[in-house]
């Protein structure tokens, strides 16, 4: 009995020692469910940042293919734009080229007709010193003649001085005969009045007197 009584006693401690045991690891798991909770809330949060920042992410992505996408459109529009001034500045250099052939085609053409008026030229510059030498001759001859005519001028002035002076003399003396001529013409009124005065004397002296047949009776003339 004894014997049993220890054995239940021993099987009781064991499983109250198993309980403990069990007590104990339930509390530890209970920690570690705890500590797991926790790192999960965690790992929650973190798994949202990183599902927001893989959203950003796809939408910059996004973004960044549209712009690449337009760029890469705009890349092909300049292509096609440079492609186009190529073939333009290859027609412009192509009749450029053509236009210097042309040019230096005229420019051998000039050179010939520049020699050709180089010796039209000489030609013009020895006619043109002899030119020059017959103007000098000319100018000199000109130079006399003007000192010649130019003495006439002085002559031609003085003679017109004379003449103006002689001119005011002649007038001078056409007023002063014009005076003197109606000096005279008065005079000779004057006299004739007189002569009229006087033969009207005459004949009133002689009314007053009567006739006389012995006396004549002159008048002066």
């Amino acid at each position: 009995m004894h014997h049993h009584l220890a054995l239940a006693t021993r099987e009781i401690d064991a499983r109250d020692a198993a309980i403990a045991r069990l007590d104990g690891g339930i509390a530890q798991r209970e920690a570690q469910i705890v500590q797991l909770t926790a790192r999960l809330g965690a790992k929650d949060e973190r798994i949202e940042a990183l599902t927001a920042e893989l959203a950003r992410k796809v939408a910059e992505q996004a973004a960044a293919v549209a712009e690449l996408d337009g760029a890469r459109r705009n890349a092909m529009l300049q292509i096609d734009q440079a492609r186009g001034e190529g073939r333009h500045w290859k027609e412009q250099f192509e009749r450029g080229d053509q236009e210097v052939r042309t040019a230096r085609t005229a420019a051998d053409s000039y050179r010939g007709k520049a020699s050709n008026l180089e010796a039209a030229l000489a030609g013009a510059n020895g006619r043109l010193s002899a030119l020059q030498e017959s103007l000098a001759a000319e100018q000199l001859r000109t130079a006399a003649l003007t000192t010649q005519i130019q003495a006439e001028q002085d002559g031609k002035r003085r003679h017109a001085e004379e003449l103006a002076t002689a001119r005011g003399a002649i007038e001078a003396a056409n007023a002063r005969l014009e005076s003197a001529a109606r000096e005279l013409t008065g005079a000779k009124a004057d006299v004739m009045e007189a002569r009229a005065r006087e033969r009207r004397a005459l004949e009133e002296a002689a009314e007053l007197r009567g006739p006389q047949p012995s006396l004549n009776v002159q008048a002066v003339g």
